[in-house]
């Protein structure tokens, strides 16, 4: 039986291909102790050098700055366009982060959970 550190019980992160896109999923909090967690997750989806990364945050219930600067990391490292970091955030709590980061400005942010 593996142990889970403190982040994994508090934040799950998955990541997947699909056909020119990364995805990442992400479900519970996004605070200083899982940033790390999310990005890893977010330099694997990296790694999979597809055309964009889409990012589901609406499963997300609380998100710190944290969250943000892996989010500004992850966008600047794949070049800072606007159409390569897109992100689902539904009314999750951290749409209202996002808002007020004024990361819309930067990347695209949309309502509903991804379809699989």
């Amino acid at each position: 039986m593996a142990v889970q550190t403190a982040a994994e019980k508090i934040l799950e992160v998955e990541v997947s291909r699909h056909p020119g896109q990364a995805r990442v999923v992400a479900k519970g909090e996004i605070d200083y102790s899982a940033a790390r967690t999310l990005r890893e997750a977010l330099r694997d989806a990296l790694a999979l050098r597809e055309a964009s990364i889409l990012v589901d945050l609406t499963g997300v219930r609380y998100m710190d700055s944290s969250g943000v600067y892996a989010l500004l990391d992850t966008w600047r490292e794949g070049g800072g366009r606007h159409d390569f970091l897109r992100l689902r955030v539904g009314n999750s709590p951290a749409a209202r982060v996002l808002q007020l980061a004024g990361i819309d400005q930067l990347m695209e942010v949309d309502g509903g959970p991804v379809n699989a």
